[in-house]
């Protein structure tokens, strides 16, 4: 009977998580009590949590890496409910709600939106695991990798780290940058090997993200370094 109690409202939430997501909701805090309603009715044992991470570093090319892994069978990545469309940067831990934000672009467990993990979820024939891509995950977010997943999954979790040397990365995250942003970042012209030193009286951010040994070490003191495996890229 509890069983089935609690099947009921499950199935009732997902309803209402339907409705919230194609609802008509006029007023934006109508809407953010709803999110909030729904968060605290999901269990964690509802939603599918990713359980690999592709921690960055950004500009070492942590997105070819995502996109070559999802052809994998056994892997699968976010899906907007929506359109079917793969999420490539999902960055669950910058969500507030997150169980909400899990099923709106994972999916209901066990097998969640994508149709390779929802079969091999039913068939129980081999594992698979959800991704969560971020580049800015291995700068400064493993503490909260730690308290935003739940602890019974901490041992299942496995982290991917793409790097790059680190000159040629921070050349390409200021000039890419500067591309994006042009209305601030233009006064600074391209930058290439010979003027690296020209173009870092802006910002510090980019020399401070090419500088992985600390955050390295951060990351491998809040989980198992047996649980990373870290890519150099050339």
């Amino acid at each position: 009977k509890q069983m089935k109690s609690s099947s009921r409202r499950e199935g009732k939430t997902f309803r209402d998580f339907q409705q919230l997501r194609f609802g008509n909701h006029t007023k934006q805090e109508d809407f953010l009590a709803e999110m909030s309603r729904l968060e605290r009715k999901l269990s964690n044992e509802s939603v599918v949590w990713p359980t690999l991470f592709l921690l960055g570093a950004a500009k070492a090319a942590s997105s070819t890496f995502h996109d070559l892994l999802n052809q994998h069978w056994q892997l699968c990545t976010a899906r907007s409910s929506n359109s079917g469309q793969t999420a490539k940067e999902v960055g669950i831990l910058f969500a507030t709600k997150i169980k909400v934000f899990l099923l709106s672009l994972y999916g209901k467990a066990p097998g969640g939106h994508d149709e390779r993990c929802k079969e091999l979820a039913q068939s129980r024939s081999a594992p698979f695991w959800y991704m969560d891509n971020h580049p800015i995950y291995l700068h400064g977010f493993e503490h909260k990798m730690k308290t935003m997943i739940p602890a019974n999954l901490h041992p299942q979790l496995r982290f991917l780290i793409v790097l790059r040397e680190p000159v040629a990365r921070a050349i390409s995250q200021f000039n890419h940058q500067r591309a994006a942003d042009c209305a601030w970042w233009c006064e600074h012209g391209p930058l290439d090997a010979a003027h690296f030193s020209d173009g870092f009286n802006a910002s510090a951010d980019f020399v401070a993200r090419s500088l992985y040994a600390p955050d390295l070490e951060r990351w491998f003191q809040a989980f198992d370094r047996r649980q990373f495996l870290v890519l150099n890229t050339r």
